[in-house]
């Protein structure tokens, strides 16, 4: 099932229209775009589904990396003693949710 806002808001970004849950709700006030048919709005929710895929793993690495207070005190303790902490924990998380071809 489509989610005919999220469709309108990626596609027709700045358009006027008003809609609910379904197309048929959907009232165009646009008058220099065309209203967008059913089947172009499918094809907008697939569009967007796919985008959100290929950057899925942006998500799960933020949803795992250290707290940008904690990384920066690594990083503080990294410089005085000379290891990598750091670097090793960011490693990690990338080598877990790698950035797709």
């Amino acid at each position: 099932m489509i989610n005919i806002q999220d469709a309108l808001e990626f596609k027709y970004k700045g358009c006027q229209y008003s809609c609910g849950e379904t197309y048929e709700s959907l009232v165009w006030m646009d008058e220099g775009v065309a209203k967008p048919t059913k089947t172009k709005l499918a094809a907008a929710w697939k569009e967007l589904l796919a985008e959100r895929e290929k950057y899925a793993y942006v998500a799960k690495r933020i949803a795992e990396y250290p707290p940008i207070s904690e990384q920066l005190d690594m990083q503080f303790k990294d410089k005085l003693n000379g290891t990598d902490t750091w670097a090793s924990a960011i490693a990690i998380v990338k080598a877990k949710y790698p950035k797709p071809e």
